[in-house]
Order: structure tokens, then sequence, then C-alpha cells
């Protein structure tokens, strides 16, 4: 194998190459970005509900999009912003104690001296706060069957009623109640498909989120959870996501995949643990706020900015530059070709003249010797 010299490769190391690599590195970057959004969608909001990854250390990162951290100064601020513009806040958890969970977590993020009751189990909660027009619910409705649909005919009847956010999930009581067996799995089905229509017609003035159900860690486990597997959540999250793929229902996935990072903070092996939860809440005011605050480093389910009269000029000079520089090489390209068709046409007309000119020499030259031999032989003709 022959090795190139430095000289050589140091040859190449110039402006033009330059160019034509960050050319190539922009194009690169505009076909990636091209191919997420045409698999994935352009609305942020689903890349921060559907997926993301752990950077350095447990840092959750949302695909596609920023994440801002929100402190309880930031929630409240966030509320006032909509309490003022004439909004409220109505958040509904609908659920068994997992969704009861994030009800704590969202509230006590809002409120910091909020006290969380222990004893309160199988129960609605309520919180309100009228100063920020907020008002969070808790409806005890652990299982997908005629006790959850009561709950949204109301909210369907009287559109005035609707909640703005509904977050609610269901599975792990059906596996728990029913040990597994696939009788229940196919009746949750069933209710599924007909709980969707309802949860459609609430959309799009309320958002709703079903929440897939996060993993358990077996060894954790009550006894009498037992029944409780990975395996039977996953055909549980299967189900749903098969029934509601084609809703307008956002399916909020990515808390299960930071519970699954985190699954050592769990204590009972069902419920996700401190630093997962936090980074729930966080997802979920994530969706809910950044729209309405538009922070630098919060760009999920942020609308881009309205379009200034300042950059539709900037653009538009932008584009005529480029249209001109475009037209001047081509016109250059042209000329330049045109020159080249000439100078052939000059140098094949130069050579045919040049190859004239030798002929008539020749000519010339043969035919005067010619004439002086047909003369000598004339004379010796006639003497």
């Amino acid at each position: 194998m022959t090795v190139k010299d430095p000289r050589e490769i140091v040859k190449h190391i110039n402006s033009r190459n330059a160019k034509i690599l960050a050319v190539f590195i922009v194009i690169g970057f505009i076909g990636y970005h091209g191919i997420l959004h045409l698999t994935s969608g352009i609305d942020s909001c689903k890349w921060l509900l559907s997926d993301g990854r752990f950077q350095g250390f447990r840092v959750w990162q949302p695909y596609g999009c920023m994440m801002h951290s929100y402190s309880s100064s930031d929630s409240q601020m966030c509320l006032q912003y909509i309490a003022y513009w004439g909004g409220k806040t109505h958040v509904v958890f609908i659920g068994d104690s997992r969704i009861r969970q994030l009800y704590y977590g969202f509230v006590s993020l809002i409120n910091p001296k909020y006290v969380i009751e222990d004893n309160i189990a199988h129960h609605n909660i309520h919180y309100s706060d009228k100063e920020l027009k907020v008002y969070v619910d808790f409806i005890w409705a652990p299982m997908v069957n005629q006790t959850m649909f009561d709950i949204y005919k109301p909210w369907i009847q009287d559109a005035s009623t609707k909640p703005s956010l509904i977050v609610t999930g269901s599975g792990v009581w059906a596996i728990k109640i029913s040990n597994a067996s696939m009788e229940m799995y196919a009746s949750y089905q069933r209710n599924l498909s007909h709980l969707v229509p309802m949860l459609n017609s609430l959309t799009p003035n309320t958002k709703v989120l079903w929440v897939l159900q996060d993993p358990v860690v077996t060894e954790k486990l009550h006894p009498s959870r037992k029944m409780i597997t990975n395996e039977q959540i996953d055909l549980y999250n299967k189900a749903a996501m098969e029934v509601m793929h084609h809703s307008k229902i956002l399916i909020w996935s990515s808390s299960r995949l930071v519970c699954q990072g985190l699954y050592q903070d769990q204590v009972d092996g069902l419920h996700m643990g401190k630093n997962a939860l936090n980074y729930a809440i966080q997802i979920l005011l994530n969706m809910y706020c950044n729209d309405h605050m538009n922070y630098n480093d919060g760009t999920c389910c942020s609308s881009p900015e309205p379009v200034t009269v300042l950059q539709l000029i900037t653009f538009s000079i932008l584009g005529v530059s480029c249209s001109i520089a475009l037209a001047m090489i081509i016109h250059r390209k042209w000329i330049s070709r045109k020159l080249h068709v000439n100078m052939n046409m000059l140098n094949n007309e130069g050579e045919s003249l040049e190859n004239r000119e030798v002929l008539g020499r020749f000519y010339k030259y043969n035919g005067s010797m010619l004439d002086e031999e047909i003369l000598g032989c004339n004379r010796k003709f006639f003497l």
C-alpha cells in the first residue's frame, strides 16, 4: 500500500474544496431533516410525547426538539399568562393509582405547599386556585368500562364544561383482577373501541392524552401483583396503540421510556420513581405551556413565530440575488461555450486556408515546370 505525500494532500486543502464540502454538509442536513419530517411529521408535540433518549447523566432529551425545565414559578407564570388572556386551565386525570401519581406530581409543582393525603385511595380528588383559574381533578376509574364511559358523557353533551386537557390510561387493573386472562384482554380491546369515538368528539378543544402503561420491576412487586408482567403490559399497550392509531388521541409513550430507563428508582415495582415522575411532569408542562411562554430552550410544542415584514424583505432580496447570480452563471457558461465553438470554427477555417495556400503553391510550382517542358518539346518538333 503506497502512502501519499503529505504535500499532495495539502494541495487539495483550499477554499474551493472547502466550499464544496460545506455545500454537501448543508444538503445532508436538509435531507436528514426532510426525511425526519416525512417519517415523524412536523408536529413537535408528537416528538415530545413519543420518543427520546437519555444523554449525559440521566438527562432526558426528546428527539427533534428541546425541553424546558419548569420550576414552580415558571409553571405559575404560564398559568397566569393563560388566565390573563381570558383562558382557564382545567386538567383532568382519569385512571388508577399510576394516573393519580401524575396528578399529585402536577399539583405539587404548581403549588409546592400542597399536602398529599396518603389515606385517600380509590376516591376522586379536586384541586383549584381561583386566582390562577386552575382546576385540576383526579377521577378514579381504573378500568375501561361503563364507569369510564359515563365520565365523558356530560362533557360531550355540554361543550362549555369540557376540560382543556385530559390525561388518562388503564391496563394494570384489568390484568390484576382477571389474573392476566385473555378474556379480559379481549374485553379491553372491545371497550377501547367504544371509548375512542367519545374521546375523538372532545377534540380539538380538549387535548386527550392516553398514557401507555409503564414497565414493572417484577422482583419488587407485591405478591398480589405478581400476575402483572411486562409481557402482559406490552400486550395491552399494543392493543391501545392499534385501536387509537387513526384517532385524534395523543398517545403518550415517552413517559414509559423514561420509567424504563430509571427503573432502579421504583420503590414498589409498579409506580414510577421520583426522577421518572419529575420528567413525566416536565413533559406534560412542556406540552401545555411552551406555546404560551416561548422559552428559547423550549421548542417542543411551540408554534413558529409569524413571519415579519423585515424577514419577507430579507428573503425577497436573497431570492432575487440568488436568481441574478444563477442567471449570470448560466450566461457566462453560454458565452464561454459560444466562444469555444467559434474558436474551433476559426481553427478549422485556418487549417483549410493553410491547406489551400500549400496546394496553390504546389500547383503553381508544378504548373510552371509543366509549361517549360511543353515549350521544350514544341521547339524540338519545329527544329
